[in-house]
Formats: structure tokens, sequence, C-alpha cells
């Protein structure tokens, strides 16, 4: 997605556990730890500080401290909010 600098967006997360109940779900933008949310609904407010491509994951814990890993969801940080558009001749 694409976000415009200084904008929020809320990140969700779903979670389950075979094996136990989901202790935490822990949010990341690449290596740095955004936060980390104990009970559900797993959401967080997400206010990026910095343009460019922030790669967020996250990761859950269950009471067993079996965790489990998201895929990458991309957000495209911007100073208008707005992408270039693409183009290609042939």
């Amino acid at each position: 997605g694409i976000l415009k600098l200084g904008e929020s967006t809320t990140l969700t997360a779903t979670a389950e556990s075979r094996g136990g109940t989901i202790a935490r779900v822990v949010f990341y933008d690449g290596g740095s730890q955004l936060g980390v949310v104990a009970a559900a609904p797993f959401t967080l407010k997400f206010t990026p500080s910095t343009q460019g491509v922030h790669n967020i994951t996250a990761i859950a814990v269950d009471s067993r401290l079996a965790q489990a890993t998201s895929g990458v969801v991309s957000i495209n940080v911007t100073a208008t909010g707005n992408a270039a558009p693409t183009v290609s001749l042939s």
C-alpha cells in the first residue's frame, strides 16, 4: 500500500494456536520492533516517520512459546501519499 508521510494506518494480525492460546503478537518494520499486543484484536497504530518502503511483519507467540512469522506487507511512504506511475515502451 501507499501512505503519506505523517499519516497513520492500523496494522492488523490474525493469529491462532492449536496447542495453546496466543500470548502476544509482535509487529516489526524490518528489524525494528514497532510494538507488542498481548490480547485480541491484534492491532497496532503505525505512523511512519521516514519516507521509503517499510516491510511490515508480525510474529505470533503462543502460551507454549511456539511462534510463527507472517508474510511481509510492504508500505510505500511518500511525501504526498501518491506513487509515480509506471510506463514502458515496446
